[in-house]
């Protein structure tokens, strides 16, 4: 498993120089509009992932030379995950969490825990207090107490989980900690690691000193791709204030109330992926083809560090009970459905390049890229808010069926 897309990194962004160099030799200042439709859900969402970063840089140099160059980027699917939390304590507060590893999950699991810590304490040292008690019996397992260290849980000579404390400097200059948990796999068909135990695991957050420390958990994402075998079943939290009616579905399982207010420490906001946050790329969200085009509902929200929310949307469901968006099969003449904002990037990818295709230097001045402008160009029928929707962004396009795509056919009934 990718923990915080360290071992992805380097082969994307290798990918991504290429492109850039194979449009280079095409022409020095040809437009390029690159999509990447993939994400992750637990990082520091500040603009300082290694991946960030280097879309960040890349994008620059091309951009300062003439070279109009455009990265465009999924916001996620995480919105209904129940993957992500936000706690504030005080000196003496412990908020406490459920962390469910399902079974028959092949492989590994990791949690990201971020820590502001308030000026009054040192930052060398843990500024809350962090257990994490398993379902089965064994010891509990206590966070280190200085940077760099690591903590083992082991189950008779084995260890089935870890906790890792480090600290770092967030992108306002702020002392931020990091706790990253990792928990074993509950099933190992080869013998290769001692498999940890499914169920609940119990997580305690206590603070420390006079302050209130800020504490965000990620749970980082463990899904199958489509297509493959499953290995990977995606754990999630659970808190008993996380079963709040849904007034629309008639369901009880909304993490906040009716007037949109958090009641436990689980939450949507915050829920963008962790490589969306830089400053250079187009971030979109998915939005259903119906009256005022509401967000679909996995459609990560913001707000993150540094970034309010997705910067555009584009329709891919028609309406809740019709996911996806019609585009090419893998036979001649075939169509599929397509679900998730990974299919409402390319759209706005290809509405990108068709207006960078017309006036390819109206949105460039001295290497500055203005995408509010071109965002509003695009050619397309468009909806706009009054306002940044932290799941939509600033407006939705929607592209007319083209013809020579089917209509959906649906059995009759009579």
């Amino acid at each position: 498993a990718d923990t915080s897309g360290q071992k992805l990194a380097p082969y994307f962004l290798q990918a991504l120089r290429l492109i850039m160099q194979w449009a280079d030799d095409l022409e020095e200042r040809l437009p390029l509009v690159i999509n990447f439709s993939y994400g992750f859900a637990a990082g520091p969402k500040d603009g300082t992932h290694i991946i960030e970063r280097e879309i960040d840089a890349l994008v620059r140099a091309r951009n300062q030379r003439g070279a109009p160059t455009i990265v465009v980027l999924p916001a996620g699917n995480n919105f209904e995950s129940r993957t992500t939390a936000l706690v504030s304590l005080k000196g003496g507060q412990t908020q406490e969490l459920t962390w469910i590893i399902p079974p028959d999950d092949e492989t590994d699991n990791y949690l990201e825990i971020y820590v502001e810590a308030p000026g009054d304490i040192g930052a060398a040292a843990p500024a809350v207090d962090l257990k994490l008690t398993p379902p089965n019996g064994i010891p509990i397992l206590h966070a280190p107490r200085s940077d760099g260290k690591l903590q083992v849980l082991c189950d008779g000579e084995w260890p089935v989980a870890g906790i890792y404390f480090d600290r770092m400097m967030a992108v306002d200059g702020m002392n931020r900690q990091r706790f990253f948990i990792a928990v074993n796999r509950t099933l190992d068909r080869r013998g290769k690691a001692r498999p940890a135990a499914s169920g609940r695991w119990r997580l305690a957050v206590a603070g420390k000193g006079e302050g209130t420390t800020r504490v965000r958990l990620f749970i980082q994402r463990d899904d199958t791709p489509s297509g493959y075998r499953r290995r990977g079943r995606q754990s999630y939290f659970d808190h008993p204030a996380a079963y709040q009616r849904d007034p629309a579905a008639g369901s009880y399982d909304q993490l906040c109330a009716t007037d949109g207010e958090a009641i436990g420490p689980m939450t949507h906001s915050g829920t963008l992926s962790a490589i969306a946050n830089g400053e250079t790329p187009i971030v979109v969200g998915a939005a259903e083809g119906v009256d005022s085009s509401p967000p679909a509902a996995y459609t990560s929200s913001g707000p993150t560090e540094t970034r309010e929310g997705p910067d555009i949307s584009a329709v891919v469901d028609q309406s809740p009970a019709l996911k996806g968006v019609m585009a090419a099969g893998t036979l001649s003449g075939s169509v599929v459905t397509m679900s998730g904002t990974s299919a409402a990037a390319p759209q706005v990818t290809r509405l990108i390049a068709d207006r960078l295709a017309c006036e390819r230097d109206r949105y460039y001045s001295a290497g500055v890229f203005d995408p509010g402008k071109l965002l509003v160009d695009l050619p397309c029928e468009v909806v706009a808010f009054d306002q940044q929707h932290p799941q939509l962004g600033g407006m939705v396009v929607q592209r007319k069926r083209p013809d020579h795509i089917p209509r959906r056919k649906y059995p009759s009934t009579s």
